[in-house]
């Protein structure tokens, strides 16, 4: 394994980086919001208002 080989597997991981980060944060959400309808016994409508940078 040369540096190129090096380079080029940094630059995959970091590329993906934040796709799974989206992810984690959406299944965090997620759960958040089905544990309050449990609480609630009811379905819960809301809105998220933030904007989330995606930065290299």
């Amino acid at each position: 394994m040369n540096f190129s080989d090096l380079f080029w597997i940094f630059l995959v991981i970091i590329s993906i980086q934040p796709i799974l980060q989206k992810r984690a944060v959406q299944s965090q959400r997620i759960k958040a919001i089905q544990t309050f309808e449990r609480k609630r016994g009811s379905r819960v409508i809301l809105m998220i208002h933030r904007q989330e940078s995606v930065s290299l």
